[in-house]
C-alpha cells in the first residue's frame, strides 16, 4: 500500500487530470490569435559579456526588448566554450528578479545553460503596457484584468513566447539541444 496524500493513495494521484471547468470558451482562439500576432515579430536583443570569476563559466547580460519594446533585462549562463547544450528557462517569483549566475552555477556544472529574465515591472525591468481597466488593489496581478487583449500577464505571456522564439533562434548565443523551464511561486505558474 502506497503512501496517503490527501484523499487519494500516491498512485491514484500520479494519473489524476483534474477537469478544467473554468476555461473560458474563445481561450484557444484567444491564445492561437495573439501567437498569430507575434509570428513576424522580431525581437532586439543586446547581449554584454560579463567578466566571471568562475573560469569554466561563461555570463552574458541581456536586454531583450520585447514585442512592445519593453526592455526585459536577463542573463545567459553557460558552460564557456559551449554552443549547444540543453537549455533551461528559469521564471523568476513574483516581484522577483532574474537572480544571480551564483544561482545557476549548479545546472551550468551538469553542462546545462540557463535563460532567467525579470519579468516586465518586476526585478530591474519597465513595462511599456498600458492598462485602461486595473484595480484598486495594488500590484501587477490585476492590471488591466477587464480586458484580455491588454491584460497584465497576457503581456508577460507574449514576452514569453517572444523570448522562447528567440532562445530557439540562430541570433541566441548558444543552440538549446533541449529545452526545458522551472519556476517557484508565478515562476511556476508562467513555466506551465
Amino acid at each position: 500500500m502506497g503512501r496517503q496524500v490527501g484523499d487519494f493513495p500516491l498512485e491514484k494521484l500520479r494519473d489524476y487530470r483534474p477537469a478544467l471547468g473554468n476555461k473560458p470558451h474563445d481561450f484557444d482562439a484567444f491564445w492561437t490569435e495573439q501567437k498569430n500576432k507575434l509570428k513576424n515579430e522580431r525581437s532586439k536583443v543586446e547581449t554584454d559579456l560579463r567578466e566571471y570569476p568562475v573560469p569554466s563559466i561563461e555570463v552574458l547580460d541581456i536586454v531583450f526588448s520585447s514585442w512592445d519594446d519593453s526592455p526585459l533585462n536577463g542573463i545567459l549562463v553557460k558552460p564557456k566554450y559551449m554552443t549547444e547544450c540543453p537549455v533551461i528557462v528559469c521564471f523568476p517569483g513574483y516581484t522577483g528578479s532574474c537572480g544571480l549566475p551564483v544561482d545557476y552555477l549548479k545546472w551550468v556544472s551538469l553542462g546545462f545553460a540557463v535563460y532567467s529574465f525579470d519579468v516586465r515591472g518586476q526585478g530591474s525591468s519597465p513595462d511599456y503596457g498600458k492598462y485602461q481597466n486595473g484595480s484598486r488593489i495594488p500590484g501587477w496581478m490585476l492590471l488591466g484584468i477587464y480586458d484580455p487583449e491588454n491584460y497584465y500577464f497576457t503581456n508577460v505571456y507574449r514576452d514569453i513566447l517572444m523570448q522562447i522564439k528567440w532562445i530557439r533562434s540562430e541570433d541566441s548565443p548558444i543552440t538549446p539541444t533541449k529545452m526545458g523551464v522551472m519556476g517557484s511561486s508565478q515562476g511556476g505558474g508562467l513555466a506551465t
